[in-house]
């Protein structure tokens, strides 16, 4: 990564298990680092305007957070799977916990994400 390419990153996080660092920008881009393979992808224009905050869950979805006021919902490769308009700036991401049964399988995993916005907190439910 060169060093203007540093300078544009707005955001950074692990996935679980540390296997992917994703990493947006300030252009709205976002960069997904596969540590197991060495490999880079850049997914050009997943958002409008600077990635402010991002948050992976469980089951490896990417939730991210842009100036543009949208909140997208990415697989693990980074694929899109959904998108909401907010009516602010988004400041935090969380993922609402996925439900376990007594031998620690997954009953269901989580589809709803909670929204920070001007410390009023809102989420979003899809499927």
């Amino acid at each position: 990564m060169s060093l203007k390419a540093e300078r544009d990153l707005s955001f950074v996080a692990w996935s679980p298990g540390g296997t992917t660092l994703a990493a947006g920008t300030s252009k709205g881009n976002l960069v997904m680092f596969h540590r197991k393979t060495s490999k880079k992808e850049t997914i050009l224009g997943k958002h409008t305007k600077r990635i402010s905050t991002g948050v992976w869950s469980s089951d490896g979805r990417l939730a991210l957070a842009a100036d543009d006021k949208v909140i997208s919902i990415s697989g693990p490769d980074g694929t899109s799977q959904a998108s909401f308009d907010v009516k602010a700036e988004p400041s935090q991401l969380q993922w609402a916990p996925t439900k376990m049964d007594g031998r620690q399988k997954v009953v269901y995993l989580s589809t709803c994400v909670f929204v920070v916005i001007s410390c009023v907190c809102a989420h979003r439910q899809w499927m």
